[in-house]
């Protein structure tokens, strides 16, 4: 994660952020969540790392949510 700007780091923990929406919105539906950010494992630990690195450069951010 070091190779990548904060800005970067931002934006990707952004991304994670707009893939938890639209899953929430696709169930609150009772459709199928179309990125699985509750399903795959794989987005929950992106996530963390992408927060490890930000709060290792002291860069203020809200946290992920995962319930």
């Amino acid at each position: 994660m070091s190779l990548f700007s904060t800005t970067a780091l931002l934006m990707m923990l952004e991304g994670i952020r707009g893939a938890q929406f639209i899953d929430l919105i696709f169930e609150r539906q009772g459709l199928l969540a179309p990125y699985g950010t509750k399903r795959h494992s794989d987005w929950k630990r992106q996530g963390d790392a992408l927060q490890a690195e930000l709060q290792r450069r002291a860069v203020r951010f809200a946290p992920l949510i995962w319930n």
